[in-house]
């Protein structure tokens, strides 16, 4: 049974990122599907997980504490998702509205502390377990969590719940305790009555714990879908559909659909072919098929809201009409596979505050729109505004969709009120109450809202001088890999979350970007030359920091760059980790066993991640209409690889080379682990959303030139 002990450690990376994926996906599902959350979680998990493995070095060693410290984590992941159910009563939201990013921040940090803590202490005991072999334990780990990223990818994201999953990944980890350790009686049945938990949790409490979520809402669907959450509810015969908690569409919408229509179809010379992008349940497609002879292509991102969508009688009818086809898949990729032009493309989305919404209202999207509309075509879409005030945060907002619109499309008209509609075209057009309310008349059109009383107060002159003021107070486009409007839309909902974000997020858009790129760097380049006047030997804990810091930051990137290109980062996450810990696992096991370490193939392995560095700006300079999909595809997981590869290497050569000196097998984990902390939080909160990819990729090429020449050093 000795040979047995080295599937522990395998078991700990199994553990590490099946429960990692679970919590990821399930944080994305109450917080909005915000994608910088996924840094967040990372950031403290990996914080939690390099404390424990200092704690453990503490910890005197015994089989049984492995057995009792694995069952504790299970536990303690059960806890960690109940209470992120129940977030929104203790935080005192309704269910659906947006929390504040302090209490995100928050709750990151305290439902990961007790998981990841004890999978750091796993980590120092293993090694022990195997009698001081860090290596063998590291590439055991590395491993074990390529297993666990594709297991959940493959056989738990597509047909199960994330509650569910964790009951799978749980059972499945007590099974391989068991014959791994042969635990004594009192163990065996600790670990029967977990098993037992497990599976009311998976069967019980996850639908039970949805309904109280929702409350005093009726839920009637509750459905993790590859690419998001979908949950389904009824208040007094309305139906809404939210994804991720956010509101997608509701069956009673009747102003938002006819706004959203019928300004863009009355405008349009001869509406035959109209595209509507996303919310066409929630009064859209009611509203369009008004029109006589036209022909609406109607596209979801997410299949199942389709296929739920038509379980409901209020939504069935638009199913048997067969002037709308139904599409479902990501709107860009549509749009560059689509050779079909139309006459009309209505955008209905939420507000853009996560990546996969903001990559919707970039100039790079606005160019795709304008090369699949017909020359007298109209583009609309409509945002939130204010019909009697503008509140200065809300007016940047508006500022930047204007700008960004004005940099594609050489006509641009807006309708002001509480929202307001942006009309663009490749040709003039007009807009004024007559010629709408004549074609409308015309057409035989019956509205309940938009009416000649309605659209004189709603287009009167004084709303027109508000909205054009308001759209002066901005120049920054939104762009794919510089999305500022992501970052002022953020900021304008701080302003709902008291004080402490408000300020927060002022700061970082009055912060100029010498101060967290460059000047980190000046003070990095001034401790480099102390080292090299001091004539110490450089210490090999600095690459292994390094590594930590920047292949969790480039992790971070590359998976939002894949959210900008596809935008379905939630069904995907599994397989991007799965690339990297194929990497780490390939590296650190070829450099264990072929290598000999060394300062020289330290300083070698340490130009390669240099030169990867290189290679990331590179590619992150090409735009994104040069790319096309399938070599962009590949680089993505090829570029995650590679971190993997480079970063596992370095991890064996640099913690060979201190621990033949220092026998302090859990400091180079919690060193590695800090840099990734450290490279996590700073990106997701700070320096993604003020400075953009490009300056942060030009940062980790000097930051990696720094260390390289440290290595140098002797």
């Amino acid at each position: 049974m000795k040979s047995l002990k080295i599937l522990s450690p395998f078991l700990l990376g199994f553990f590490c990122l099946g429960f990692q994926i679970i919590i990821v996906r399930e944080f994305s599902a109450v917080f909005w599907g915000n994608e910088l959350n996924f840094g967040v979680i990372l950031g403290f998990w990996l914080l939690w997980e390099g404390i424990g493995a200092l704690i453990a070095e503490r910890i005197s060693f015994s089989e049984d504490k492995i057995y009792r410290f694995y069952l504790i984590t299970i536990f303690f992941f059960l806890v960690s998702l109940t209470f992120l159910r129940v977030n929104r009563f203790l935080i005192h939201k309704l269910p659906g509205e947006i929390p504040p990013f302090h209490w995100i921040l928050l709750f990151s940090a305290l439902l990961t502390l007790l998981v990841s803590s004890f999978l750091g202490i796993l980590f120092v005991l293993n090694v022990k377990l195997l009698n001081g072999r860090l290596g063998i334990t590291y590439i055991l780990e590395s491993i074990g969590s390529s297993l666990g990223s594709i297991s959940v990818y493959l056989f738990i994201v597509p047909y199960t719940s994330n509650w569910m999953g964790t009951t799978i990944v749980g059972l499945i980890g007590i099974s391989l305790l068991f014959l791994i350790f042969k635990p004594n009686l009192k163990l065996f049945l600790i670990s029967l009555l977990l098993a037992f938990f497990l599976l009311i949790f998976g069967f019980f409490a996850d639908n039970f714990l949805a309904k109280k979520y929702w409350s005093p809402l009726e839920l009637i669907v509750s459905k993790d879908s590859k690419l998001g959450k979908i949950s389904v509810v009824n208040e007094k015969g309305e139906i809404s559909v939210y994804e991720n908690s956010m509101l997608s569409f509701s069956s009673h919408e009747r102003e938002g659909g006819e706004e959203s229509v019928h300004f863009p179809l009355l405008l349009t010379e001869s509406p035959e072919e109209v595209l509507i992008i996303g919310g066409g349940f929630g009064g859209a497609l009611r509203e369009a098929l008004k029109y006589r002879d036209i022909r609406i292509d109607y596209l979801e991102l997410d299949p199942e809201i389709i296929r739920i969508s038509e379980g409901f009688k209020v939504f069935k009818g638009f199913f048997k009409e067969k002037n709308v086809k139904f599409h479902w898949g990501d709107a860009r990729t549509f749009l560059r596979k689509e050779r079909k032009k139309w006459d009309c493309i209505i955008l209905i989305l939420p507000e853009p505050i996560n990546a996969q919404i903001n990559r919707l209202y970039t100039k790079e999207f606005y160019n795709l729109i304008k090369e699949r509309l017909k020359d007298e075509g109209i583009f609309s879409f409509k945002v939130p505004s204010s019909a009697e005030y503008i509140n200065l945060d809300l007016q940047k907002v508006i500022s930047i969709h204007f700008v960004t619109l004005k940099s594609v499309f050489p006509y641009i008209n807006y309708i002001p009120g509480s929202t307001c509609i942006f009309l663009a075209s490749k040709k003039p057009f007009e807009i004024s109450i007559e010629s709408i309310l004549q074609k409308k008349n015309d057409l035989g059109i019956e509205t309940s809202f938009i009416s000649e009383r309605y659209l004189r107060m709603r287009m009167s002159p004084i709303r027109y001088i508000l909205l054009d003021s308001a759209l002066k107070t901005e120049q920054r486009i939104n762009s794919d890999f510089n999305p500022s409007l992501y970052l002022f839309q953020l900021n304008y909902l701080s302003g709902y979350h008291g004080k402490l974000e408000k300020k927060f997020y002022s700061f970082l858009l009055s912060v100029p970007t010498f101060w967290l790129i460059e000047f980190p760097l000046i003070i990095f380049a001034i401790f480099i030359l102390f080292k090299f006047i001091s004539g110490k030997a450089p210490s090999y804990m600095l690459p292994v920091f390094g590594i930590g810091f920047t292949t969790l930051s480039m992790e971070i990137l590359i998976v939002l760059a894949y959210q900008i290109f596809y935008g379905y980062f939630y069904g995907r996450i599994a397989l991007l980790l799965f690339s990297f810990m194929v990497g780490l696992s390939l590296g650190s096991s070829f450099t264990k066993s072929y290598l000999k370490p060394s300062q020289k193939i330290l300083s070698i392995f340490q130009f390669l991640m240099l030169s990867l560095s290189v290679m990331s700006f590179l590619f992150f300079k090409i735009p994104v209409s040069a790319i096309t999909g399938s070599i962009c595809h590949f680089s993505i997981f090829f570029l995650l690889f590679l971190y993997g590869l480079i970063s596992g290497s370095i991890f064996i050569i640099a913690n060979e080379l201190f621990i033949q000196n220092r026998k302090r097998f859990g400091l180079g984990w919690a060193v590695d682990l800090c840099g990734s902390t450290v490279g996590a939080l700073s990106i997701s909160t700070i320096l993604l959303p003020v400075a953009g990819f490009l300056p942060i990729l030009k940062f980790f090429l000097i930051f990696n030139l720094l260390i390289f020449l440290y290595i140098l050093k002797k």
